[in-house]
């Protein structure tokens, strides 16, 4: 749910500027499809037709927003149309923009397609914006994976959990089954993404382990996935999990090694380093740390440190820092539960002692850092903004700060102060924020001050702020248009070229401004082959926080004519023919494009590369290449199948593009493809290269690495036995001669069987 509140505070930023029917049709988020349809009535006078407008912008952006906020959900078969994700941003976006919202989540293949056990399916979200005579409704279809992928995936996540765990021998059938309960309850915005997926556990089978010897755990596990509503579509795999586990002395040995890294680089020990200190750190670290054998509820064995002995060998004073040698070993515990194990080393460690000037100075530092990555906006209140600070504080450092058990730091936000003192033991760190709001013309400003004081000397303290500096409505609409003329001198104006689409690139570059687009004309003067095209753009960006506050921009452009040529144009190769006219969906060839190469222009205007297709009969396949062009008379690492999948393999076109399908040809000279050996094709057009191979008609040839196949020649089977490999690369069968002897050949494989 955090994640769309979040969202709805960004002030209008994602999305307010996407107001038009065109944008948000076109707009693609991962695998998630958009589509949008409207429904509009004719205003019958001029005031209707005032708030028929204001009405239809209101809905455009509601959906802008709603479709952001739910594009990327992670919709499974089971998902019903109450789910949270789908209510939340709702109530704060009907009460902002004055529309009512409607979710309807197709529940069977009316709309949307169930998966089966090997293909994916989807699931279709229709959303309905109405606000007065004005409604728009939009689909989300959700791409649904199959039930094998399910599976696959619930397996990876089971093991990853078992992994975690399994290494402790009390891991038995029902704790077991725990696990892989908590590795599939996986929830996001408020969904069950496993909640069509069941695993249960059967027997476990436990080899103790002990002091010496390695044990293991063997689990059991079935998993059933089904579409989440019916049973007709249903998927079930079964797996042992099954893992070595350590003996307790090579735990020991490996808990202390963590500790002396750990120690290493310590923060925690200062002038108050004592036996207690030292043993408490690391205990701590190990508990926290999970290691060696902390189970999810219950830690058996866990390690602990035994004969410590804390050391000071040069005093600290406040401004210098000290150094310490800390003595200890660790133990924990065999499976028998009665063992103890001691690791082997007794460690004696050099450890620098901390003394409250650099402490302080290291606290400074880190609150710095992590002021100059927050990001602040209008909106924020200092209460919130508190928070957030004190958040990202415990996020980022606490994991090198262990005296203190994690789950008893409390995040504190009274006010307009927030207090660190137990983050940073020795130290107390204060943040104080002012405010100096923006108005509609002039720029305002949010400050925090850190204070960072020592608790073993009042004298150390040190301060360091951050301003952000927040836009006046002025600057919010003057930065929006910038960004807009920037984005539009970097586009590229064709004959072609439409309203929409400059539209588009206006809204993308505006979108992460507080301001509406509400003035746009785009008016052209197509090129001709002795005359320069004239595009002039026009448009006004107005600050949604002060309408009053607008910025107007208009900028020309010229573009020359395209005629029978190439360009580049968003990084994809385009072609316009002799008329200025950019092709689509077509084949050009050879005969009508400059270069004389065969190209195929797909449906976005673009070349088709590196990509296998169908011929325009609808039977034969051809391949074009990295460049565009039509492959013929040569052999080709493929690298696209059909549908745009990635494939690596050799194939070979003929003379007139056409892919060979069990065929056998010569090479044509290029690179390792010598004009006098012979290739073969197999049944999917791949080049064979791994040995022994049939063709459809069961004939048996042998392909190097290369594919040149063995011809003309005596040799061996597989099996050491004596064949004959005919002209044609397959094995002779039957009786042969060579005009001197009479060779009897096996009928089904080839093998000699005798001669005469």
């Amino acid at each position: 749910m955090q994640r769309f509140k979040d969202f709805t505070k960004k002030s209008g930023k994602v999305a307010s500027a996407i107001l038009s029917a065109a944008m948000v049709t076109s707009m693609v988020a991962g695998t998630n499809v958009i589509q949008a349809a409207e429904v509009n009535t004719q205003a019958v006078d001029v005031q209707a037709a005032s708030t028929q407008e204001n009405d239809k912008e209101a809905v455009l952006t509601a959906t802008a927003y709603y479709v952001e906020a739910v594009k990327d959900l992670p919709v499974n078969a089971a998902t019903a149309e109450t789910e949270d994700g789908f209510t939340v941003p709702e109530e704060a976006l009907e009460t902002k923009f004055g529309v009512t919202i409607t979710v309807a989540l197709e529940k069977t293949d009316v709309k949307g397609k169930v998966p089966d056990a090997a293909k994916g399916g989807e699931k279709v979200a229709t959303i309905t914006v109405t606000k007065g005579a004005y409604a728009k409704t939009t689909e989300v279809t959700y791409k649904l994976a199959s039930l094998t992928e399910r599976t696959e995936e619930a397996k990876k996540l089971i093991e990853a959990r078992l992994d975690k765990y399994a290494a402790n021998n009390a891991l038995k059938d029902a704790l077991a089954q725990k696990e892989v309960d908590n590795a599939l309850d996986v929830t996001e915005s408020g969904i069950d993404l496993y909640a069509d997926i069941k695993a249960a556990v059967g027997t476990t089978v436990i080899t103790n382990s002990t002091a010496t010897e390695e044990g293991a755990v063997q689990i059991p596990v079935e998993i059933v996935a089904e579409d989440g509503q019916t049973t007709a579509a249903k998927k079930t795999i079964n797996f042992d999990y099954s893992k070595k586990t350590e003996n307790a002395t090579v735990r020991a040995n490996a808990a202390t090694d963590a500790v002396k890294a750990y120690l290493a680089d310590c923060n925690l020990l200062d002038s108050t380093f004592a036996d207690g200190t030292l043993k408490t750190a690391i205990d701590n670290y190990l508990k926290f740390n999970g290691f060696p054998d902390v189970l999810t509820e219950k830690a058996v064995a866990p390690a602990t440190a035994v004969g410590v002995k804390a050391t000071v060998d040069e005093a600290t004073t406040n401004f210098s820092d000290g150094k310490g040698t800390a003595t200890y070993q660790l133990t924990t515990m065999a499976n028998d539960g009665t063992t103890a194990i001691v690791s082997a080393d007794k460690v004696e460690q050099n450890v620098t002692l901390l003394c409250a000037q650099t402490k302080v100075n290291k606290a400074t530092a880190e609150l710095k850092a992590i002021a100059d990555d927050v990001k602040v906006d209008k909106a924020d209140e200092k209460a919130d903004y508190a928070r957030s600070f004190t958040e990202k504080l415990q996020a980022a450092y606490l994991p090198t700060y262990q005296a203190a058990d994690p789950t008893t730091l409390a995040m504190t936000a009274a006010g307009a102060v927030t207090d660190f003192t137990t983050v940073y033991p020795g130290v107390t760190a204060t943040a104080t924020f002012s405010d100096k709001d923006a108005n509609a013309s002039a720029d305002g400003a949010k400050t925090v001050v850190i204070t960072v004081a020592s608790t073993e000397n009042a004298e150390i303290v040190a301060t360091t702020e951050k301003t952000y500096v927040l836009n006046s409505a002025q600057s919010e609409a003057d930065q929006a248009k910038a960004a807009a003329e920037a984005a539009i001198a970097d586009m590229t104006i064709t004959n072609d070229t439409t309203d929409a689409e400059v539209k588009a690139v206006i809204d993308d570059a505006i979108a992460g401004y507080d301001v509406t687009l509400t003035s746009f004309s785009f008016d052209k003067t197509d090129a001709t082959a002795d005359k320069e095209g004239k595009a002039t753009i026009s448009f006004i960006v107005v600050s949604t926080a002060d309408n009053n506050k607008s910025a107007e921009s208009k900028v020309e452009k010229t573009f020359a004519f395209k005629s029978n040529t190439f360009v580049v144009e968003d990084g994809k190769k385009v072609y316009y023919n002799k008329e200025g006219k950019k092709l689509q969906n077509t084949f050009l060839q050879g005969t009508e494009s400059p270069d004389g190469y065969t190209y195929y222009i797909q449906n976005d205007g673009s070349v088709m590369q590196d990509r296998l297709t169908y011929h325009p009969n609808g039977k034969d396949v051809i391949y074009f290449d990295a460049e565009g062009h039509e492959v013929f008379d040569a052999f080709v690492n493929v690298k696209k199948d059909i549908q745009g999948n990635a494939v690596d393999y050799i194939g070979y076109f003929d003379t007139f593009g056409n892919a060979y399908v069990n065929q056998t040809t010569y090479g044509n000279g290029e690179g390792a493809y010598a004009t006098d050996a012979l290739f073969y094709i197999n049944d999917y057009g791949v080049l064979e290269n791994k040995g022994w191979f049939k063709n459809a008609a069961g004939e048996i040839g042998y392909a190097a690495t290369n594919g040149t196949l063995t011809t003309s020649q005596w040799s061996l089977d597989q099996f050491g036995r004596k064949v004959y490999f005919q002209a044609n690369g397959f094995l002779a069968k039957g009786l042969m001669t060579d005009g001197v002897k009479y060779y009897q050949l096996d009928e089904t494989d080839g093998h000699l069987v005798g001669e005469f």
